[in-house]
């Protein structure tokens, strides 16, 4: 019989300690910010524009808001977020925790997500609509 010998080497960031501080400096600056400039200026009867709304991430934050105006030149981006609306609309977690994950996005069920809200832009009071046409033509999933 042989013997088999396996070696196994953990590979570890040097630097993620620092990329993790960073990350919890953020996290408790942008709580700071949001609770004493912010917070208290979402009403039920607001009215907000998200320039430059990115990926959504501010969204389930501005969602007591009456409506929400997203806008984002970068058309992959707005789709994304408006797929954060939509999960936020029909409460539907399960999705919403999927597209925190970085990699999500690289599966075929993102990309699916994507062509289906494309094609199917939302049809809600608090969202906008698809994006303009000549926004729409830079698409190429």
């Amino acid at each position: 019989m042989e013997k088999i010998t396996a070696t196994v080497y953990d590979t570890i960031d040097p630097y993620q300690w620092v990329t993790d501080v960073a990350h919890e400096a953020w996290k408790a600056r942008d709580k700071e910010v949001w609770t004493n400039n912010i917070q208290d200026l979402i009403t039920p009867d607001a009215v907000i524009l998200d320039a430059g709304c990115g990926l959504g991430r501010l969204l389930p934050r501005l969602w007591s808001a009456k409506k929400i105006v997203m806008v984002e030149p970068d058309l992959r981006r707005f789709l994304h977020a408006s797929l954060v609306a939509k999960c936020l609309i029909n409460q539907d977690q399960e999705v919403l925790k999927k597209l925190q994950h970085d990699g999500f996005v690289q599966t075929n069920e993102y990309e699916r997500l994507l062509q289906e809200i494309y094609s199917l832009p939302l049809k809600n009071e608090k969202v906008p609509k698809r994006p303009s046409k000549r926004r729409s033509q830079q698409l190429s999933l």
